[in-house]
């Protein structure tokens, strides 16, 4: 009988399709026959962790004590399924540079598709059967454990009885099964494996695992698995062109399960509309305890904590949705997705990996964006903040930017780095100890080409850790703020506003400090020609200050001095904010209002500015979407959010008013939108062409471009959507996925 099943699954003759094109599994029954083994029997035997020099005595012993144990347990139980397939799944040639019209690369194979859900749960729940397989750097084992034991019905099952690390010689294609159930999706996905790898070079067996802190009494159970009663042929598939490069690799793209119910319609804003909420303010005097710094030091550890987590997770095999992604090409949004990414009027030019944003560092997280125009040369320029450095990408072709040059941050990594330009060169701040600012003259880039280098900064302002910088293009000074370390040369202003005269950017010169309202987290600084004529044509700062909006005079940088402090209702942590064009009305974003509030939806603080010495906090706008906002930017008629978890955001404002339309977004973190420290941090919508660098905290550089005329039709009338999500169940490092969550237009009204 075993002989007999082995010829059913030689017919498969996977390689000789595989060379011959995309390959198609027929939605025919799939016959599984296997059998389980406690890994304790081979740990008893010595089967399970053999020196490495060992593995080709004892990989045969494994394969022969796996086949005896078979025979034993299917003569035991007589146990056979027939499993009925449908829907399909993908598998991707990484090797290809070509995109297929689907999206998928010639190569791209239609995979085995669903299972039938009702056939698998009347069996499993029959028998009461938990099958589970070790699946090497998958996430598949820890999701099938802690499905087991919420369901008493999952398994995993692959063709045949070898993970990644068994016995696969050098250069060989390897056709693998992988069945996953459970909770009330499903997966059935052949693999095609190229390695390069030695044979025999890992252990068989892992006996531990821990899912979401969840230790797991459940022994894994290697198991034998032979198909029958499948054939393959092959498909053709129409192509495009991609000019992104592709490893030499196949790999499963990812495995999703199935679409849940699609939500209730509803307005891109939260109902019922608050324009008419009059929020309560009141003045303050400047601080006489520093309760800014304390928030901040709260803020910052809060954030640490929470990026360690993720990190751990990613590390022990979890938290798919963070496994780094590669760079990609420009996907139009269509029907609510630019690829796997949900959007509305705005398109993906490229995205940039982590990765390929610098030298390899698999602990790397992005940070702040900001941009450079060279008038003299036309190119447009990209400055992303990393963990560990500053990268330089040349985008003036938005679909193939160019990484130039790496610039290694001065004090080691941080979370925390900020940049700004006044002129040709930018300044650079972070929050690593013995920072200080870096510069950097961006014409150096002209003379550049990918693959990028690593450079030097130009010059060094001494100093330790600071938060963020401001600068002022119409005066030549940068402001650092929030740096809580000093050192002999390095005044921390209290964590204030720190003046740098950068009139000669080769020799920055300390120029003043305001420190009366202690710790600034942010500010915008201009030459106000606003409506208030008492303060026309003078430099005026609008600082962000963790519990209040504090506006500052700078003129004279001997002499900065306090124009009033105002605090507002449901403070938590004032984070940062931006002018009208005409200076009259202010947009504020407060941090963590969304993470210590019961009501979860992105607020925008939209003030009357009118009179400097008495702002007027006139409504909150709230969004329909649960997430943090960040950093926002307004240009024209629009403010451009980072709203991490829920990416760009795009809003018309009424300044009439005082309200708010969203016209457009950008989801950089598709897999879920919650009130958390992930997906995009900030974004730089001030270049000529109109593309917007928008930075990724989990992935990389996206680059973005909306749809102008769609938005101003989008500003006179309401819009509503619906939407449904599906798990992201497994992805392999690198790869990219099909959407996890689409949206539908539909009718619905404040």
């Amino acid at each position: 009988m075993l002989c007999q099943l082995i010829s059913h699954y030689e017919q498969l003759n996977i390689e000789k399709h595989l060379m011959e094109g995309p390959l198609l599994i027929e939605s025919e029954p799939l016959y599984l026959v296997w059998a389980f083994i406690p890994d304790s029997w081979l740990h008893s035997i010595g089967l399970t962790y053999w020196p490495q020099k060992y593995w080709a005595i004892a990989a045969p012993c494994y394969l022969c004590a796996c086949l005896v144990f078979m025979i034993i347990f299917y003569v035991a139980y007589n146990f056979t399924i027939t499993l009925p397939l449908n829907s399909v799944h993908t598998i991707k040639d990484e090797h290809s540079r070509s995109v297929c019209n689907d999206g998928r690369p010639p190569g791209a194979i239609p995979m085995l598709g669903d299972l039938d859900i009702s056939a698998v749960n009347k069996i499993l729940y029959k028998h009461r059967i938990i099958f589970v397989l070790h699946i090497s750097r998958t996430r598949l084992l820890g999701e099938a454990l802690y499905l087991g034991l919420a369901t008493r019905a999952a398994f995993v099952l692959r063709l045949p009885a070898m993970t990644d690390h068994d016995i696969i010689m050098s250069n060989e294609m390897v056709p693998f099964v992988d069945v996953f159930w459970g909770g009330g999706w499903s997966a059935c996905v052949l693999r095609i494996q190229r390695t390069s790898r030695p044979a025999w070079k890992a252990p068989l067996i892992t006996h531990n695992t821990r899912y979401h802190g969840i230790s797991s009494p459940i022994q894994i159970l290697p198991i034998l698995v032979l198909l029958v009663g499948a054939h393959a042929s092959p498909v053709e598939g129409k192509c495009i062109q991609s000019p992104v490069d592709r490893t030499d690799q196949w790999f499963v793209d990812c495995i999703v399960g199935e679409w849940g119910d699609w939500s209730e319609c509803s307005t891109a804003r939260s109902c019922p509309r608050l324009q008419d909420y009059n929020p309560s303010t009141h003045k303050m005097s400047a601080a006489q305890w520093d309760e800014g710094r304390v928030w901040m030091q709260h803020m910052m550890l809060r954030k640490q904590a929470h990026f360690e987590r993720r990190r751990e997770c990613v590390e022990s095999g979890g938290c798919q949705e963070l496994l780094a992604k590669s760079s990609s090409g420009p996907a139009p949004c269509v029907n609510g997705n630019a690829g796997e990414y949900p959007c509305r009027n705005v398109d993906l030019l490229s995205f940039i990996s982590h990765d390929d944003l610098g030298p390899q560092n698999n602990r790397r997280e992005g940070n702040d964006v900001w941009g450079w125009y060279d008038a003299e040369a036309q190119q447009e320029y990209a400055i992303m903040g990393l963990t560990d450095g500053t990268s330089f990408v040349r985008m003036t072709n938005p679909e193939a930017p160019e990484v130039l040059a790496f610039l290694p941050s001065a004090g080691g990594s941080s979370t925390w780095r900020d940049i700004k330009v006044v002129g040709h060169t930018a300044y650079i701040v972070s929050e690593a100890l013995g920072h200080g600012m870096q510069t950097f003259d961006m014409t150096r880039l002209r003379s550049m080409n990918a693959p990028y280098e690593v450079v030097e900064a130009d010059a060094h302002y001494p100093g330790s850790n600071s938060h963020n910088i401001v600068s002022n293009e119409a005066t030549d000074y940068v402001y650092i703020v929030g740096a809580t370390r000093s050192t002999p040369e390095w005044l921390t202003c209290s964590g204030g506003l720190h003046a740098v005269n950068v009139e000669d950017p080769a020799h920055p010169r300390f120029a003043g400090c305001f420190d009366i309202d202690g710790y600034v987290h942010d500010a915008e600084c201009v030459i106000y020609n606003g409506p208030d004529l008492e303060y026309v044509n003078q430099e005026v700062c609008f600082c962000y200050n963790e519990d209040s909006l504090t506006i500052v005079n700078v003129q004279d940088k001997t002499n900065m001095y306090m124009i009033s402090k105002v605090q507002y209702e449901g403070y938590q942590y004032t984070h940062q904010g931006w002018l009208t064009t005409d200076h009259s009305v202010l947009l504020l974003d407060d941090e963590l209002d969304e993470i210590y509030s019961s009501d979860k939806k992105t607020k925008t603080f939209i003030w009357d500015i009118q009179s400097l010495s008495d702002p007027v906090l006139k409504t909150v706008y709230r969004s329909a979407e649960d997430a943090i906002d960040h950093n926002q930017y307004v240009l024209g008629e629009y403010t451009y959010q980072s709203n991490y978890e829920a990416g760009l955001r795009i809003l018309h404002v009424d300044q009439d008013n005082f309200d708010l339309e969203e016209v457009a977004y950008f989801d950089v973190f598709p897999s879920r939108t919650t009130a958390e420290f992930a997906g995009t941090w900030s974004n730089y919508p001030y270049l000529p062409s109109g593309n917007i660098p928008v930075s990724s905290i989990d992935f990389g550089l996206f680059i973005v471009k909306a749809d102008m005329e769609a938005m101003k039709a989008a500003s006179s009338k309401t819009h509503a959507e619906k939407s449904r999500s599906r798990d992201l169940l497994t992805r392999t490092k690198g790869s990219s996925c099909p959407p996890v969550k689409e949206t539908q237009q539909c009718d619905a009204t404040c």
